[in-house]
């Protein structure tokens, strides 16, 4: 009982829900950087997979079918809806659920091996790594950029 309600244990459900906080908000942020492109574009299909690791790095695994489910999710449930669309322009919800349909579909076309293409080459990348920055900010980097 008090591992789960102590002062201790709410501080640490307290910074875990601000780290998810800040990094969902870098997340769309960067998605709104795309919302007039095209779902399918390299940048965002690297974001989709990157918010898919991020899911199942820090909460559950995150596979096709789950995924598949969240990109609806966000798009029928007004929470979520407003929650995303607060960093976008117009309707950025609807535009990462699009995002993550297109994903989702090229990982079932693929047998789950799909890598999203690298911004650099253009085409699936499967040269993969985390890396951390200065603030310990993990993020996907393709061996194309070294």
């Amino acid at each position: 009982f008090e591992t789960v309600f102590s002062p201790q244990a709410e501080k640490i459900q307290n910074e875990q829900m601000e780290n998810f906080y800040s990094t969902a908000q870098s997340i769309f942020e960067k998605l709104s950087m795309y919302e007039n492109d095209s779902a399918d574009c390299p940048e965002v299909q690297s974001i989709v997979c990157e918010w898919q690791q991020y899911i199942s790095e820090h909460f559950y695994e995150c596979n096709e079918q789950i995924l598949s489910y969240l990109g609806v999710l966000y798009i029928t449930d007004e929470r979520f809806t407003d929650f995303i669309n607060r960093f976008g322009r117009d309707n950025l919800a609807g535009f990462f659920s699009k995002a993550i349909e297109v994903y989702c579909e090229n990982l079932s076309k693929s047998n789950n091996q799909y890598y999203p293409p690298c911004t650099i080459k253009g085409q699936g990348c499967r040269e993969i790594y985390r890396q951390s920055d200065k603030d310990n900010f993990s993020f996907t980097v393709c061996t194309c950029v070294t």
